[in-house]
């Protein structure tokens, strides 16, 4: 009304020569005639700043700041509610308590005199409001002073802008060079890992081949896939020949060995039938020697032979011994080889599959500074889309927050909360952080 009002003067007065001229004067009386109306309905809240003015009364003028628990603390007043009331509302309550106050002043000479204070020439006004705050995909995220009819475009503005304004110490196409080259040697990384992580499996399993079909897809070239997977079945066939060759030599020792302790039971058995018929023939030599039938040399050659046999058998039973003691040593040694073959493949996978974690989160890490630094900036700059999702969120009077999606030219208030998230549309698959976060959960197959 009052910028209809605005306009018809100016056309009478000026003369239509003037129309465009009186026509932005009535908006501009509009917007500020709005924003009155807006702030007149505005309720206070903690955190704003509020100015006592009183011409007749100096006592009262001061500035209170809205404590958290709702109140402000004036003089001649005390503590007073003001959270939830409008400036009119405050102003119309403190008339009424200080309506009959009495203030008892002196003079020069030290005499006191009350003075009763004229409640009308009360003014209550907002020296500051409590700030706005604004999150998320910004250069300058936090608190920042609230202007009347500020709208979200100038809190953006306050807040540095959108957060690819971050780089600006920075040149963007050669950072995102640098990070396309990062990002592409995790991928191979990557790869590496998942196929060394397999073929860890496969030996342990005591496999010949790979099982490369629960592998995640890359964007690593397919010459590039070949080629690491043509390695990691090189690699398998040669752990495997090594082990398989030391283990067949340790198998076919301890069956030498145990040839050897036959050979040796059946000279020992032989060996312990000639010692038994020595040991006859000694005793029988004895008795004829006691009779005199044959000479004292032929005892002494008797008795040699007998203790000859003696000892040979025991230094056959001595050798094997000797053999099964080497046969169980081999024994352990095959055992040994298959234990500690296992102990250095589980802890290679331990490794392995760390690294492949570290790897997938470098690849999130990266992937996500991909899109903000080259795709993202690209769009705000150039203007192909882009724009971001902008939310607010304000404390209604029942202390409740409402949230709701706002545009550049939304106007705020006192304690709104502006949310700034910048999408990703139009980005190739394999630059969004949540494809990589998809490859991960999928790479998980093969731990």
């Amino acid at each position: 009304m009052i910028g209809h009002i605005a306009f018809f003067i100016a056309n009478r007065i000026l003369g239509p020569a003037t129309t465009a001229a009186a026509a932005c004067l009535a908006v501009a009386v509009s917007v500020q005639a709005l924003h009155a109306s807006v702030l007149n309905e505005y309720r206070l809240g903690t955190g704003d700043l509020i100015e006592i003015t009183a011409l007749g009364t100096p006592e009262l003028q001061r500035k209170a700041a809205v404590e958290p628990n709702g109140e402000i603390v004036l003089p001649l007043v005390g503590r007073t509610k003001a959270a939830g009331m409008t400036i009119s509302a405050l102003q119309t309550r403190l008339r009424e308590m200080l309506r009959t106050q009495v203030v008892r002043r002196r003079t020069e000479d030290g005499r006191e005199y009350p003075v009763i204070v004229n409640s009308e020439e009360i003014v209550v006004s907002i020296a500051q409001y409590r700030p706005i705050y604004v999150n998320g995909d910004v250069a300058k995220p936090g608190e920042h002073t609230f202007r009347p009819g500020m709208t979200v475009r100038q809190a953006l503005a306050l807040a540095g802008g959108y957060d690819v304004m971050r780089f600006r110490a920075k040149d963007p196409f050669l950072e995102s060079a640098d990070l396309q080259s990062e990002y592409s040697s995790l991928w191979t990384d990557f790869a590496k890992e998942q196929v060394h992580i397999l073929r860890l499996r496969a030996e342990l399993a005591d496999q010949t081949e790979l099982d490369l079909s629960e592998t995640t897809q890359t964007p690593v070239a397919p010459s590039i896939v070949s080629e690491i997977k043509r390695i990691a079945l090189t690699q398998l066939a040669a752990r495997n020949n090594t082990y398989h060759n030391h283990r067949r030599h340790l198998l076919d020792a301890i069956t030498q060995e145990g040839q050897r302790i036959s050979t040796l039971n059946g000279q020992l058995a032989t060996e312990r039938e000639s010692a038994e018929a020595d040991a006859v023939e000694f005793q029988r030599s004895k008795q004829n020697a006691q009779k005199g039938v044959i000479p004292a040399s032929r005892l002494a050659e008797v008795r040699r032979l007998h203790l000859a046999s003696g000892a040979q058998v025991l230094q056959t039973s001595a050798m094997i011994a000797q053999v099964e003691r080497e046969r169980q040593q081999l024994r352990i040694q095959l055992s040994s080889l298959e234990d500690n073959r296992k102990v250095e493949l589980l802890a290679e996978l331990e490794t392995a599959q760390v690294k492949f974690a570290m790897l997938r989160q470098r690849l999130q890490s990266v992937g996500e500074k991909l899109v903000y630094t080259g795709v993202v900036r690209s769009q705000l700059v150039r203007g192909k889309g882009g724009k971001p999702d902008l939310l607010v969120f304000r404390r209604e009077e029942d202390e409740r927050d409402r949230e709701f999606v706002a545009g550049e030219e939304t106007e705020l208030l006192p304690g709104d909360v502006v949310e700034v998230s910048v999408r990703s549309e139009g980005l190739p698959p394999e630059l969004r952080s949540r494809d990589v976060v998809g490859s991960s959960a999928g790479s998980e197959r093969v731990q």
